[in-house]
């Protein structure tokens, strides 16, 4: 026990494991399917474009996350009731889930936006150029003001 972190809880709850699946399962599969969207315009020749590099940006973020959802479930210990955690604890929790707000939002922001710059590839007029673009727009505006 001497290698554990002081305040280390375990996952030994149901909630407390089941975030740890969803986190893990949720963040290698949006991997993959990053990787297969490059690997795929890799075949195609078809370059790649700004709604590629804004989704492989959303990684980053996204990664961070699940390192914070980690770092809540063990030292923190979410899933598990506050009377069973000490003060550590609960101060790791509270700073924990302050964090995790600012990187969900920041990679859902920038795969929002990452969409939006997709349709605005393939839809190419410009009427919905306008649109995109004010859509893209609100979008900053709103990842701002959280």
């Amino acid at each position: 026990m001497a290698l554990l972190p002081r305040g280390y809880v375990a996952a030994d709850s149901t909630g407390s494991r089941a975030i740890v699946v969803v986190s893990w399962i949720s963040t290698v599969l949006a991997t993959i399917a990053v990787a297969a969207r490059l690997y795929a315009r890799r075949l195609q020749r078809s370059g790649y474009g700004w709604d590629d590099w804004v989704i492989l940006a959303a990684l980053v973020p996204l990664w961070a996350h699940t390192a914070t959802v980690l770092v809540s479930v063990y030292l923190g210990g979410v899933g598990h009731s506050m009377h069973d955690l000490g003060p550590d604890n609960q101060v790791v929790l509270f700073k924990s889930l302050t964090v995790i707000q600012f990187f969900f939002a920041t990679s859902l922001g920038l795969v929002k936006s990452s969409i939006v710059l997709l349709l605005m590839r393939i839809f190419f007029t410009k009427k919905f150029k306008l649109f995109g673009r004010s859509t893209s727009y609100i979008l900053i505006i709103d990842l701002q003001e959280n």
